[in-house]
């Protein structure tokens, strides 16, 4: 999503992906750093969709249900990566697809070389 960011030129992205992995574990023993790592990451999802499709289908209610029940229920724990990926793919599918929100982008050329430059009039 960071690249996303950069490439969109858009804020709430994310910059440092190594920071949610760290909240993962080791911060996972401490139970808090995982939850907010989860907070964030559905906000730039979030973000990711209304940057990307235009309209957000994230739930971030249905998350915090899925993962609060997985503690009571460890199935539903299974649960929850399936249906984060599944809302991340709607990101990466609009990607492949032109937008018309994007200018497009025009042809490179080439400079001219010093033989097919016109040379100078002399007057």
């Amino acid at each position: 999503m960071v690249d996303l960011g950069r490439a969109r030129n858009a804020e709430g992205l994310g910059d440092n992906p190594t920071l949610s992995l760290l909240a993962m574990f080791p911060g996972g023993l401490v139970l808090i750093p995982p939850i907010f790592s989860i907070y964030n990451g559905v906000q730039r999802m979030k973000r990711a969709q209304e940057v990307a499709v235009g309209n957000v289908t994230i739930n971030g209610w249905i998350v915090f249900a899925l993962y609060a029940g997985s503690f009571i229920v460890g199935v539903a724990g299974l649960i929850v990566p399936g249906y984060i990926q599944d809302e991340l793919n709607k990101v990466w599918k609009a990607q492949e697809q032109p937008s018309e929100a994007l200018p497009p982008s025009e042809p490179a050329t080439t400079p001219a070389t010093p033989t097919e430059a016109t040379p100078p009039t002399q007057s």
